[in-house]
């Protein structure tokens, strides 16, 4: 069951992550290529939590590697698809990240038929981004179908 009030994360841990922490490393050397401005389409499980893990808390250093590398990219915008928004609203979502990412998530992909890639198809037509830059990160290939193009 989720609770808003669950933390994972230790007081100590979150002053470790005002300093540049262990994720950030080798982070650096992307290409100055990055784009402006990018959907983030995120599922937590499989990404920032591994199955082993324990329900509804995410793996510390797998946080921390997205959360510096989001920060690589000025005006990155992360879209939430993983069935957590099914048990929980996106103000208690954002509570999972530090504060400067937190602030980047601008919603949940609706519930639909079809699979994650119709969802995040909704979501787009109905946010007029369309036509916008999106990356999905997302282990589960299968939510996919193969060599899918991105919308027009």
């Amino acid at each position: 069951m989720w609770s808003a009030k669950r933390r994972c994360r230790s007081r100590k841990f979150r002053k470790r992550e005002e300093g540049s922490s262990p994720g950030q490393r080798g982070l650096k050397a992307l290409s100055p290529a990055v784009p402006e401005s990018v959907l983030i389409f995120l599922d937590f499980d499989g990404v920032l939590r591994r199955a082993d893990a324990p329900l509804y808390c995410f793996e510390k250093p797998l946080r921390l590697a997205f959360e510096a590398a989001v920060r690589l990219i000025p005006g990155a915008e992360i879209v939430v698809t993983s069935t957590w928004r099914e048990v929980a609203g996106l103000i208690d979502l954002r509570k999972l990240f530090s504060r400067d990412v937190a602030e980047r998530m601008v919603g949940v992909t609706p519930i639909g038929e079809g699979g994650r890639y119709r969802e995040i198809l909704m979501y787009l037509r109905a946010t007029g981004a369309e036509g916008r830059r999106f990356v999905v990160v997302d282990d589960d290939p299968q939510s996919f179908p193969r060599g899918a193009a991105p919308p027009r």
